[in-house]
Formats: C-alpha cells, structure tokens, sequence
C-alpha cells in the first residue's frame, strides 16, 4: 500500500513551521553578534538558496528572537515606499522605548 506524505519543504513564503531543524547554530550565531556589537562578523550575513529553502523564515524567525533580547525589528519589502514601511514599522515597534520628542520629530518626518 503506497502512503502519501507532505513534503515538508514546500515553499510557505515566510510560514513559521511548527519545529525548525538545524538553524540554531546560525541563529545564536547572529545573536551573539548582535549583543557583541559593532566589528563581530556575524552582524552581516547574507542568505542565499532556492525558492522555498527558508530563507525568509529564518529571518522571521532570527527577528523574533532579536525582538525579544531587546532589538527594534522591522518587515518590509524591497520596493517603492519601502524607507516609509521602515519608519511605520520602527514608530509602532519601538514607541514605548522612545522619549515624546523623538516620537514627534519621527510624525514629523514620515507623516505618521
């Protein structure tokens, strides 16, 4: 009797899985770069692979980590309006982190 199983690796377009197998090296890796500060060598790493080899949720998921050790993330696409998206998305992420006067001048700046 032949059963049919889902591929696992179908491509979600930035869907969490329920389990991620073998990223988490590369995430404590980007993690501890981001808590070592300016000069450590895994603050900039570029991702690279097939449609469908999870890439972006990986970054999702590194982003989610990230926010939680305290960093302001953001989600945007390259495209027009994208700096815009940025701004939005840093003023909702990190408005109770900032004092009024620079929540001002950021309205100020992208028309919030």
């Amino acid at each position: 009797m032949r059963v049919d199983r889902k591929n696992p690796f179908t491509p979600t377009f930035g869907s969490i899985p329920p389990m991620m197998a073998g990223r988490d090296r590369i995430i404590n890796d980007i993690l501890e770069g981001l808590d070592n500060g300016p000069g450590d060598p895994n603050r900039a790493t570029i991702f690279i692979g097939a449609r469908g080899s999870g890439k972006t949720v990986l970054l999702a998921r590194i982003a989610e980590e990230a926010s939680s050790h305290g960093w302001i993330c953001v989600n945007v696409n390259a495209d027009d309006g994208m700096l815009d998206e940025v701004l939005v998305q840093v003023y909702d992420n990190a408005k109770d982190f900032l004092r009024p006067e620079s929540l001002a001048s950021m309205q100020r700046a992208s028309h919030l």
